[in-house]
């Protein structure tokens, strides 16, 4: 009995596989004569041929293909490229915001000024503005003694000027400058007057303010820390001139100048447009490269016209 569920079971399979053999056969011969032509037609597409530009393209000669030339660099370029960085940077106005305090000697007492500066600076090679200058502590002119007899005096000067600066060397980091300044200010003049007596302590009296014009000469160095704000030390000398020719001798003398210097045009170009800021740096690499192959080439010229 089993034997003749198996074999019915065997027959069934049979028969089902000759079923799917003869469905795969008749769809194969579907897709052969119905849809594969159409599929071949569609990759093929209908055949093109190129427009009469296209064969002008293809033919024109190379010399005649807008490619960029890279030619040797002569004296002329050179020339032209440092005169267009000049021009560029021509109409360029920037302002300046800065602290200017220094130290200097005065009767042989060591002392500082706190200073202030703003300015134009104009064309990325002069400075120009306003200053001004006070002396916090007041310092004695006379050897203080402390005797009741004696009178001795302090002094205290305050100062405004205009100033002018020539940069010499710059890059966008460093620079070295020559600024020379002229003013006027006031010496304020405290007298010690000792008492008569024990019973009479001495006082202090004010005097009467001295004028004096000033003048000054620096050599200045700077380094920006970021683009925006920098730090500067200089060494210099002031003259002044005075009716009073004691206060002429002893306020004239040499100056230890340190600085913050603040530039607000590159602070606004930090917060919004930062590829100004990336200009400015190519440029400076770019002018540097061009004026040392400039020198270079004005050598080889030269040779050649003593040759």
């Amino acid at each position: 009995m089993y034997k003749e569920v198996i074999s019915n079971k065997q027959s069934e399979v049979r028969s089902y596989k000759t079923r799917l053999d003869l469905l795969m056969k008749e769809a194969s011969l579907f897709f052969i004569l119905f849809l594969f032509p159409l599929f071949s037609f569609s990759q093929v597409g209908v055949p093109t041929f190129p427009s009469q530009e296209e064969m002008d393209s293809v033919n024109t000669p190379v010399a005649e293909v807008d490619t960029p030339i890279i030619e040797p660099l002569t004296l002329e370029i050179a020339e032209a490229e440092l005169a267009y960085l000049k021009e560029k940077y021509r109409k360029d106005y920037k302002l300046l915001i800065g602290m200017d305090n220094h130290y200097t000697a005065f009767f042989g007492q060591s002392t500082n000024f706190w200073g202030a500066k703003v300015g134009l600076e104009l064309m990325q090679n002069y400075r120009l503005g306003f200053g001004a200058y006070y002396m916090p502590k007041k310092v004695a002119m006379d050897p203080q003694i402390t005797d009741v007899d004696t009178t001795y005096r302090k002094f205290r000067m305050h100062y405004y000027t205009t100033f002018f600066e020539w940069i010499f060397i710059r890059n966008f980091r460093w620079e070295l400058a020559l600024p020379v300044s002229a003013g006027y200010g006031r010496v304020e003049v405290q007298q010690w007057l000792p008492g008569r007596n024990e019973n009479v302590q001495g006082r202090w009296v004010e005097g009467k303010d001295i004028g004096e014009f000033v003048a000054t000469i620096h050599v200045q160095a700077h380094y920006k820390i970021f683009s925006w704000v920098g730090i500067g030390l200089g060494l210099g000398w002031r003259q002044i001139v005075s009716p009073n020719q004691e206060i002429s001798q002893g306020f004239s003398g040499g100056i230890l100048s340190y600085k913050i210097k603040l530039f607000p045009h590159h602070l606004y170009r930090a917060l919004f447009k930062k590829e100004q800021i990336l200009e400015e740096k190519g440029d400076y690499r770019w002018k540097k490269f061009m004026r040392k192959n400039y020198k270079r080439l004005k050598r080889e010229e030269a040779r050649r016209l003593h040759e």
